[in-house]
């Protein structure tokens, strides 16, 4: 059922939330017709720690980076382009697995028809003989 609309409350939806409840508080410290939330409180008090950042200190950048950040960064590239070589191998050999499949259910068909042949004939040779008995 689609929703329907009062004639008598008609009027009021068009006019601004801020005129009809002025203090209406959604529970965010501002109102959403508000250009911006007000700015945040500070929280530090008895019990609480101020925020502190999980990351090291940012070492100086114009001296270029340490010798330590340059080994783990030329780790990183390394690791990346290993991943990159192995994941280029399991495609490979996805692939060739996948090839091999195809030429195994050939050679299964091939072999079925062959057998159903063979079990045909030899179905036959009982009846031939019959045959040939009863003729001499």
């Amino acid at each position: 059922m689609p929703f329907s609309v009062d004639d008598d409350a008609a009027p009021l939806l068009s006019l601004p939330f801020s005129l009809l409840e002025p203090d209406f508080d959604f529970g965010f410290g501002f109102t959403p017709w508000q250009d911006s939330p007000p700015p945040p409180c500070d929280q530090t008090g008895p019990g609480t720690e101020p925020e502190r950042s999980l990351s090291p200190p940012e070492p100086d950048r114009a001296a270029g980076p340490s010798p330590a950040e340059e080994r783990r960064l030329r780790r990183m590239i390394s690791n990346r382009e290993s991943a990159r070589r192995s994941r280029m191998r399991k495609k490979r050999h996805l692939e060739e697995l996948r090839s091999r499949l195809a030429r195994h259910r050939a050679e299964n068909r091939e072999l079925a028809a062959r057998l159903g042949d063979a079990a045909h004939l030899s179905a036959l040779l009982p009846r031939n003989s019959d045959w040939l008995r009863a003729e001499f």
